[in-house]
């Protein structure tokens, strides 16, 4: 015989052997709720939901600061090396045109390079923005000197620091007056 039970949104269909008694009844009932059980598990409740949002919330706001710094350092980074490529490419026009030439600071975000000769012969070789290399927060140059002079001989007037920062992070680009250029 084949017994139909009407479940909610089920029908329970059981092949019944022998007569339906009473025990029978109850094993009808532990199926239904055997059902009713495996149906509630397979979802995450409102609650649960929401206790893992608030806590991966939580995680997202102690690491934010830490990706933020460790960008930062690597934008000052990169802007160090640009600055240094710079000054080295400045050395070698000064040799290969015979000519000093001059580092200048315009701005705490640029700097000029020219040739040493009075205007109007004072011919700009390279005017660097570094806000325009990259996105992100603001890059500050501090230069230890205004203005440094880069001599026929690829030598340096005088020592030039360039103090690249963003926020906590920096990075210094140091010519020495012998004419090599460091990055600490």
């Amino acid at each position: 015989r084949l017994l139909r039970m009407r479940s909610r949104d089920r029908i329970v269909s059981l092949f019944v052997v022998g007569r339906a008694d009473s025990g029978m009844k109850v094993a009808v009932s532990q199926v239904m709720k055997a059902n009713h059980r495996s149906r509630g598990t397979g979802a995450f409740t409102l609650t649960e939901v929401l206790m893992v949002t608030v806590i991966l919330g939580i995680l997202a706001a102690l690491a934010s600061p830490k990706v933020y710094r460790s960008t930062a350092g690597a934008r000052v980074d990169e802007v160090a090396a640009i600055v240094a490529r710079d000054l080295e490419t400045a050395q070698t026009l000064a040799v290969r045109f015979r000519r000093d030439l001059v580092v200048t600071e315009t701005s705490p975000e640029s700097y000029t390079i020219r040739d040493a000769a009075p205007p109007p012969d004072d011919t700009i070789r390279l005017r660097r923005f570094v806000q325009e290399l990259l996105d992100g927060p603001a890059i500050e140059l501090q230069f230890s000197s205004p203005a440094v002079r880069l001599l026929a001989t690829g030598s340096a007037s005088e020592e030039l620091r360039v103090m690249v920062t963003a926020g906590r992070a920096a990075t210094s680009v140091i010519l020495r007056p012998e004419g090599t250029v460091e990055i600490h």
